[in-house]
């Protein structure tokens, strides 16, 4: 509780949030906001950029096990006849990936499973007959979809034709010469699949059946491993987070409000209620993520599937209307209340002004505060204290005989 309330006398309007655009007191000029915003913005990129270096020292689940990694645990992959050469990497930048043990500056991104996987998987890439065959591999799969493509446009348009010509009942040269482009490639196609076939599979290389025991007798761990850091990997980005901002945070506060002296606590007050709340975001804006991760999706996906199969759907964009409509309210209302308040306060400081020159409060001509009433305008100039009942200057916040409040006896007899 203490901690909670000292949290809050921070944000309160004469702590954080008054020092945010105040120099001693004062508003600050235009030129000063221009500068104090290019600040914040480089405050803000800043932070943000350290928060992500320091969330990038707990690896994706897509970094710690890698899709060249996952895929030969897959329940497809039971089967050693399976795999095949694309899942020793399909593209020019996979294709050496095992070759070059490329893994000096990002090895710690990988899970120590997917790491002796590797390992294995080196040996067999190793032969220089399997790197051989790979290219063969890619390349003839590369001609396959390039020839499968051109077919598929040739037959769609070989049955538009064809029709064409039973409608008109006419020869159609121009079918004629795609019908023997459609042959030419398919006999091509054909000759492609056979150099495929005739490559040898990747079970036959020295290694794989070291591979696939491996695999085999890791599968249940790594399934559980997986999705044990899929499950907690949001807490250690949120936990990165808050190593990053919760120091600086901290020391940001004792700034504020310890360092004390005169000629430099304007200034110090300014910048330091700035960072405050740039700080602020990522605290806010990383839990609100940390929470929708914990709220348990597949629950809230059966909500859904419920509404669809009883023919309800709209109720659920009733709540949703509902809930969205309530927030804006709750914002409109906050804010709507924070201007009346603001409002009140400057009428009050506007009428101590006023009275403190000794005028009256209606009329604004000089009276004497002795007298029960305006000679001017007949204004009522006194008030009884709820407190000493004796009468004290009206519209004054505090009784000048007890230092007694007003302002709430004031605020009921209006």
């Amino acid at each position: 509780m203490i901690l909670t309330e000292k949290i809050k006398s921070w944000f309160k309007t004469n702590g954080v949030i008054k020092d945010l655009w105040h120099f001693d007191q004062e508003p600050l000029n235009v030129f000063s906001i221009l500068l104090l915003i290019a600040l914040d913005i480089f405050l803000l990129v800043a932070i943000s950029s350290g928060i992500q270096d320091e969330k990038s020292k707990s690896p994706s689940p897509t970094q710690y096990f890698p899709q060249e990694c996952t895929i030969h645990f897959d329940e497809k992959h039971k089967i050693p006849a399976n795999t095949k050469y694309n899942d020793f990497g399909n593209n020019d930048f996979n294709y050496n990936y095992y070759k070059v043990s490329s893994y000096l500056d990002d090895n710690h991104y990988k899970s120590d499973i997917c790491q002796k996987l590797d390992e294995k998987i080196r040996y067999i890439t190793s032969d220089a007959n399997f790197e051989k065959n790979k290219k063969t591999f890619f390349s003839l799969n590369s001609q396959k979809d390039s020839i499968s493509s051109r077919v598929d446009q040739l037959r769609n348009m070989y049955d538009i034709r064809l029709t064409e010509q039973i409608a008109n009942q006419t020869n159609n040269v121009e079918l004629e010469k795609a019908k023997n482009e459609f042959d030419g490639l398919i006999k091509e196609l054909n000759d492609v699949e056979t150099k495929l076939n005739a490559i040898p599979a990747p079970s036959t290389y020295r290694g794989f059946m070291d591979l696939r025991k491996f695999v085999d007798k890791n599968r249940a761990i790594f399934q559980e491993q997986k999705q044990s850091y899929e499950k907690w990997y949001p807490f250690y980005q949120y936990f990165r987070m808050l190593s990053f901002v919760i120091p600086l945070m901290l020391i940001t506060l004792f700034i504020y409000k310890k360092l004390t002296y005169p000629k430099i606590r304007p200034i110090v007050s300014i910048i330091s209620s700035n960072l405050i709340v740039i700080l602020s975001i990522p605290l806010l804006f990383g839990t609100i993520e940390l929470i929708y991760d914990l709220i348990p999706k597949i629950l809230l996906q059966k909500i859904i599937n419920f509404f669809i199969s009883i023919g309800l759907l709209s109720i659920l964009k009733y709540i949703i209307i509902a809930i969205i409509t309530t927030i804006i309210g709750v914002i409109i209302y906050w804010v709507q209340k924070k201007a009346a308040e603001k409002k009140r306060l400057m009428e009050i400081s506007q009428i101590k002004k006023t009275i403190s020159s000794g005028l009256c409060g209606v009329c604004k001509n000089k009276v004497d505060l002795s007298y029960k009433f305006c000679p001017s305008c007949g204004n009522n100039l006194k008030v009884v204290c709820p407190h000493c009942k004796k009468e004290t200057t009206k519209d004054l916040p505090c009784c000048f005989n007890c230092g007694g409040d007003l302002e709430t006896k004031q605020s009921e007899d209006v």
